[in-house]
């Protein structure tokens, strides 16, 4: 009630006037709360699949290290020995969009199809053909309570001595992994070398 008023009754109170200017700046206040909740439920999503793609993406390339190095190496020339006198490619790239791109020995071949599996499940498209075995043994690595993100990565293999003529001994290999609605790439690198 305003100050120094008194209703006709000589009680004291709120008028029903206040009551509503009251109740309107309230709901205002949360209105402006409820819309951040949204903008915080969107941001711990987009960062939840962030950390997917940073965990694929390191997966992956420790994967790849666990490959003895010559069978990274065959990548340069599908299958076949990387020493002179035949040349090595300068690169190998694979894309999980893209069954045409994988190559190499069998070891190599399954990383690169653990990690489509991983990030796409068996969607059925491109001629993956993923076996009952392998979907049981990778069912625990779909990202989000068995519902693959829909993600998509590439793996660049870089010959960092030139192999041309001379045996293959270092190589750059780097994984990059995107998630769609996310403007984040996880991209991992690491150098292997012959022992």
């Amino acid at each position: 009630m305003l100050p120094g008023f008194r209703s006709r009754t000589g009680r004291t109170g709120f008028t029903l006037v206040e009551l509503m200017i009251g109740m309107t700046v309230m709901s205002i206040g949360l209105l402006a709360i409820a819309g951040m909740f949204q903008t915080g439920w969107t941001d711990v999503a987009k960062g939840g699949k962030a950390t997917i793609a940073a965990n694929a993406a390191r997966q992956a390339l420790e994967e790849l290290r666990s490959i003895p190095f010559d069978d990274l190496a065959s990548l340069y020339t599908n299958g076949a020995a990387c020493n002179p006198p035949t040349p090595c490619l300068a690169a190998y790239t694979f894309s999980t969009d893209s069954f045409a791109t994988v190559r190499g020995n069998q070891p190599v071949r399954d990383v690169l199809r653990h990690l489509r599996y991983s990030l796409r499940g068996d969607d059925g498209t491109g001629g993956w053909n993923f076996t009952a075995q392998e979907k049981a043994r990778w069912a625990t690595m779909l990202s989000t309570g068995g519902t693959p993100v829909n993600g998509t990565a590439t793996v660049t293999i870089n010959d960092v001595t030139q192999g041309v003529g001379r045996v293959l001994a270092l190589m750059d290999v780097t994984v990059t992994v995107s998630i769609p609605a996310t403007s984040f790439n996880a991209q991992v690198q690491t150098r292997i070398n012959r022992m």
